[in-house]
């Protein structure tokens, strides 16, 4: 008898245990058929039975027949089940192994891949870190110099304000060239007068308005006016082009540039100052404090300039 097995879903050991019934019954098959002929040779028979008779021996033949029928059909069964186990373990055990050893594969592509990551992951916090430093280091240097920067713009504009107030002008120089007046106040260029070939100057009013001597940027004696400029409508200093434009119309070897210039406005002079000397144009400062007012009128002394 076969041993017993334990139960299992696996469907290779129900085949093993097919294979065990085939084999079991074969065998007890041959093993009947050989006892039938051991008890048949030591059966002492009589002399007149000795030889067996028509009917007996075709039965004993016909039993044979059927035993070697059987023994066949057992064969051929015993075969079938071993050609279909062996093509089941070929086939899907095969592919199963084949399988096995590409998940192997991926599995130790995806371990390397996983190191390398992590590698460069340390790789990258390490940069990062270096950056931060680098990064807080410039800041700090970025801090340190605005602040010298601002240190230096306020001792600048310190330093011009001190030498716009207190310092020497230029020495002057006498023109025969005939004088544009102009003001500046509030940051702004404001031209007074308006020329036009041969005709006369007179107020520029787009500029321009007229106001109590009390509070007049300009007094024009002649014609006795009050004026004040009209803050919102002049040219602004840090506006080079507008003011390239404004002296563009005028011809620096017949004009020279009267202007009149208030202590709110000393520091943008230098901006004017650039055009100016950039077109050629000869200039006269007129310094004012707040409050103070220019006169204009009739005059025989030849201008100076600078």
């Amino acid at each position: 008898m076969a041993s017993r097995r334990k139960k299992s879903t696996d469907p290779t050991e129900s085949l093993d245990l097919l294979l065990d019934t085939i084999t079991n019954t074969f065998g007890g098959i041959v093993f009947i058929a050989i006892l039938i002929v051991i008890l048949l040779k030591k059966q002492d028979l009589p002399t007149d039975l000795a030889q067996p008779s028509v009917s007996t021996q075709a039965a004993v033949e016909r039993e044979v027949l059927g035993l070697e029928t059987t023994k066949q059909q057992l064969t051929s069964s015993l075969q079938s089940a071993r050609t279909n186990f062996e093509q089941f373990v070929s086939d899907d055990l095969s592919s199963s192994l084949f399988q096995i050893a590409e998940l192997e594969n991926e599995k130790s592509r995806l371990i390397q891949s996983k190191q390398k990551s992590r590698q460069e992951i340390n790789k990258s916090v390490s940069q990062s870190a270096e950056l931060q430093t680098k990064l807080d280091s410039f800041k700090q240097q970025q801090s340190k110099l605005s602040l010298a920067i601002k240190k230096g713009e306020l001792s600048l504009e310190k330093e011009l304000e001190t030498r716009t107030t207190t310092g020497t002008l230029p020495r002057e120089r006498t023109t025969f060239k005939s004088s544009m007046i102009m003001i500046v106040k509030e940051g702004e260029l404001f031209q007074f007068e308006t020329r036009d070939g041969a005709i006369l100057p007179g107020v520029n009013w787009t500029n321009f308005k007229e106001t109590s001597l009390a509070t007049c940027d300009i007094y024009w004696s002649t014609k006795n006016l009050s004026l004040s400029a009209k803050i919102g409508t002049g040219i602004p200093l840090s506006n080079a082009k507008k003011l390239d434009d404004l002296f563009s119309k005028f011809q620096p070897n017949r004009y020279f540039i009267s202007i009149a210039i208030w202590g709110d406005s000393f520091k943008e002079f230098r901006l004017l100052k650039k055009s100016l000397v950039s077109q050629g144009f000869e200039y006269k400062l007129i310094l004012r404090n707040p409050g103070e007012r220019v006169s204009i009128g009739s005059s025989s002394q030849v201008p100076s300039v600078q």
